[in-house]
């Protein structure tokens, strides 16, 4: 009886070549991951861009007291303790604001407090005009970093800061008051967070007035 022999057909060792795609996908591959980092990165929101130095710094001799024993006129107070205004930094509240010129300026100087532009032509104070600012908190650091008071923040010393917000022609500003006692004081830094604390805060008195 004649022997049957079956042909089996080899077995197939799949090789390492049969794994690697294709350089069409690889190509596919590599033009998303390029497309998704271009995404991210654009996507991604972006740092704000450093304070120009130059148009904020705010340069006063502050070598000297330079109090408001010598002044004639309207005085002004800080908490009570008499003050002399050596510089005052103006800026727009919000971002793209336009920064005042001078005649704005001067009605701002009374919606800020009433007989301001009086206290200004005594006093002569240097002004600053700052580029728009989006909080009280941001300005009032920036403020306070620039006016540099002498000692430890001016405390012990007859040098304070003062910042704030107010509004004007239903608009909303920023102000910042470096100001010299004649004495020794711990005003310091003061920071102004809603208009309506000014009254209580910085008051104009009439000459001989108490």
């Amino acid at each position: 009886m004649p022997v049957l022999f079956l042909q089996v057909e080899p077995e197939t060792t799949a090789s390492w070549f049969d794994y690697v795609p294709s350089p069409v996908l690889l190509g596919v591959l590599a033009g998303i991951a390029v497309l998704a980092y271009a995404a991210l990165r654009w996507l991604r929101p972006k740092p704000a861009p450093p304070p120009d130095r130059s148009s904020t710094r705010i340069d006063i001799e502050r070598g000297v007291t330079q109090g408001p024993r010598t002044l004639i006129g309207p005085r002004v107070e800080v908490y009570h303790v008499p003050v002399r205004i050596i510089a005052i930094v103006i800026a727009p509240a919000g971002r793209n604001r336009p920064i005042p010129d001078e005649d704005q300026l001067r009605k701002i100087m009374e919606a800020f407090a009433p007989g301001m532009m009086q206290i200004v032509r005594s006093h002569r104070p240097d002004f600053f005009r700052w580029p728009g600012q989006l909080s009280v908190s941001g300005f009032a650091q920036s403020f306070f970093v620039e006016a540099a008071l002498p000692g430890e923040k001016g405390a012990g010393t007859p040098w304070c800061a003062v910042a704030g917000r107010f509004d004007s022609g239903g608009q909303q500003y920023l102000i910042g008051l470096v100001c010299c006692a004649d004495e020794e004081n711990s005003l310091s830094h003061i920071q102004v967070d809603r208009s309506q604390q000014w009254l209580d805060i910085f008051r104009i008195r009439e000459a001989g007035t108490k």
